[in-house]
C-alpha cells in the first residue's frame, strides 16, 4: 500500500513539474501573453510584401507582414488576434510546393487567404475565411507562399489570381502594437 501511494505521489509531482515548465512565460506550448490579461503579442514586422497586378506593373497592394518561416509560427498563424490592422498581415513560406492547407480555429477575425506558387504568382484566394472554424482551406493548387490579410482586402484592392507577389525583407524589424 506504501508503494503505491508513493507511486501515486510521484505521478503527482511529475504532473505539476510537466504543468509549470509549459505554462511559464514564453514557451512556445503556451498563450501566455493572452491568457487572462486579454493583451495581444505585438506584431513584429519583418517584410513589406507588394501584390503586382499580373502584368507587374502596378502595386495593388502593400502588406506589412510578420514572416512564418517554421512549422510552430506557421502552425499557430494569427491565431489568438482579436484586431489585425489595415495593411498588416501574415506572410508564411513552406520548404516545397505542395497543396496547402490552413483553418480558422482560435482565429477570432475572418482573413482572406491568398496562395502563391514558386514564381510568387497567385494561384488561388480564398476570401472571407470564416474564424473559428476546423473546417480545412485547401489551396486548389500547389503552392509554397501564403499572404493572409484582412477580409475584404482582397476585394478592395482588386487582388486576384495571376497577380504576384514580391517580398521586400526589411533591414530590422519593426514591433507594433495593436491599436483599438
Amino acid at each position: 500500500m506504501k508503494r503505491t501511494a508513493w507511486i501515486i505521489a510521484a505521478l503527482v509531482l511529475a504532473a505539476l513539474l510537466i504543468y509549470l515548465v509549459i505554462s511559464k512565460p514564453g514557451h512556445k506550448g503556451t498563450n501566455s501573453r493572452t491568457k487572462k490579461t486579454g493583451m495581444e503579442p505585438p506584431f513584429l514586422v519583418e517584410a513589406r510584401v507588394h501584390v503586382l497586378a499580373s502584368d507587374a506593373r502596378d502595386t495593388l497592394s502593400t502588406v506589412y507582414a510578420t514572416v512564418a518561416d517554421d512549422p510552430y509560427e506557421r502552425a499557430r498563424g494569427l491565431m489568438y488576434r482579436y484586431h489585425l490592422p489595415d495593411s498588416v498581415g501574415m506572410y508564411f513560406i513552406f520548404e516545397s510546393m505542395d497543396h496547402q492547407s490552413f483553418w480558422m480555429k482560435n482565429t477570432h477575425i475572418p482573413l482572406d487567404i491568398i496562395f502563391a506558387d514558386d514564381a510568387h504568382r497567385i494561384v488561388f484566394i480564398e476570401e472571407f475565411a470564416v474564424p473559428y472554424t476546423e473546417d480545412m482551406i485547401p489551396s486548389r493548387k500547389r503552392s509554397r507562399f501564403v499572404l493572409e490579410v484582412n477580409a475584404g482586402h482582397v476585394q478592395e484592392h482588386g487582388i486576384s489570381e495571376g497577380d504576384c507577389i514580391a517580398v521586400e525583407p526589411l533591414q530590422e524589424p519593426v514591433r507594433i502594437r495593436q491599436v483599438q
